[in-house]
């Protein structure tokens, strides 16, 4: 029975070579145009070099190819490209298994920012608005904000003592300019704005949309007896 050259032996001569030349697996490497991993496989006896790289390793010792079959072993050297053959179609495998694993990783990703970003232009964000104090109470304020739409649903306001309200003004600042909501008689505040279009004119979308940005919302109110009061309505998102 012919007991042929195995993985550890190539190994061994490679990395006896190498060293009797006084060359690292860097410098090796570099000079085949290979990894130095590819190099150390080799002398660990976890794959062997292909034939033609198997010439490139020659021609860099000055060696005869013979160096590394005994005798001139023809067997040795069949055994050898079969082998090598073996071991690089095993590694064309390895190398289809590690592209499959890196498109599922991409459409993964590409998925998940799919979501994140239908689930991140739909959402839609409620803030709560209101102001409890002895002589006033703002209470049921809504602004949802959305993509699609702004809905703002004014407080509903009265006094404490019963005190008629003449005029409303319900703004915001965006950098020191101040930003009209709502003006008029206390019978805007029934009315909703849907409409994003006309909302936008008034009221800076870009703004608002952003979580946990909503900027503060002013109330001044003008009663029967032209008394302004000015407060800043409490905001909560929810």
């Amino acid at each position: 029975m012919v007991i042929h050259m195995s993985l550890n032996e190539i190994g061994a001569k490679l990395k006896e070579l190498r060293i009797k030349n006084n060359i690292t697996q860097d410098e090796l490497a570099r000079n085949l145009y290979l990894s130095r991993q590819a190099v150390s496989r080799w002398e660990t006896g976890k794959s062997i070099p292909d034939y033609q790289t198997l010439i490139l390793i020659c021609k860099f010792y000055n060696v005869n190819m013979n160096y590394f079959f005994d005798d001139n072993n023809v067997k040795d050297k069949k055994y050898y490209f079969n082998l090598a053959f073996e071991n690089f179609n095993k590694q064309k495998i390895i190398n289809k298994f590690k592209i499959i694993i890196i498109i599922l990783i991409i459409f993964v990703i590409i998925i998940f920012s799919l979501f994140y970003t239908f689930y991140t232009f739909n959402k839609n964000n409620i803030y709560e608005l209101e102001y409890r104090s002895n002589e006033l109470v703002c209470n049921s304020g809504l602004i949802i904000t959305s993509p699609k739409k702004i809905i703002f649903k004014p407080c509903v306001l009265s006094f404490s003592d019963g005190t008629e309200i003449n005029n409303i003004e319900i703004y915001y600042y965006e950098q020191n300019d101040k930003r009209i909501i709502l003006s008029g008689g206390p019978n805007i505040l029934n009315f909703t704005w849907k409409d994003k279009r006309n909302v936008s004119e008034l009221f800076n979308y870009g703004k608002i949309n952003i979580d946990n940005n909503l900027p503060n919302i002013y109330l001044k109110i003008t009663t029967e007896d032209n008394v302004e009061k000015t407060i800043i309505l409490d905001s909560r998102k929810i």
